[in-house]
């Protein structure tokens, strides 16, 4: 037989009505978890109206997937053209990189894919909020995609001008 545990009795919240749970929390987070929540997300929208301000879900649209790996590709093709660049005389505008460029190449790479690919993380995962409550985050990442290509385009002029190309 199995035994019933007593109702647990949660407080209300901003004049909601309170909530009644019986028995232990039976959800459990794993790898399963993970990988089904990938393959078969459910969560599209905010659930209560509380949460339109911070409407987090588990289903990204697409279009995102395209502008991610877009701007990944054009941070690493930024960083050749950018070696490929500085081979030649030119100077590097941040300072933050020029310090790892004169340390260490593959720190340069390496930090700034990591940088970008975890701020890109962080704009996918937030790209429903709205910013300053009229934009909503995800269209900083199709600005952020727009300017490394007109970034792109810039260095390859360069690259033309030296000669290189």
């Amino acid at each position: 037989m199995r035994r019933i545990s007593p109702p647990v009795t949660i407080p209300a919240t901003a004049g909601a009505a309170p909530l009644e749970r019986r028995g232990p929390d039976r959800r459990r987070f794993g790898w399963r978890t993970v990988l089904l929540g990938f393959f078969r997300s459910r969560r599209r929208r905010a659930r209560r109206d509380g949460d339109r301000l911070h409407p987090f879900s588990d289903w990204h649209h697409p279009w995102l997937l395209f502008l991610g790996i877009g701007v990944m590709a054009m941070s690493a093709t930024d960083a050749f053209l950018t070696l490929r660049l500085l081979e030649h005389g030119a100077v590097e505008a941040n300072p933050f990189m020029r310090v790892l460029i004169h340390a260490d190449i593959q720190w340069f790479v390496g930090i700034k894919l990591t940088l970008t690919g975890l701020g890109l993380m962080l704009l996918v995962y937030t790209s429903r909020v709205l910013l300053f409550r009229r934009i909503r985050v995800g269209l900083l990442i199709t600005g952020f995609f727009c300017g490394y290509a007109c970034l792109i385009c810039y260095e390859y002029l360069g690259l033309l001008a030296l000669g290189i190309i």
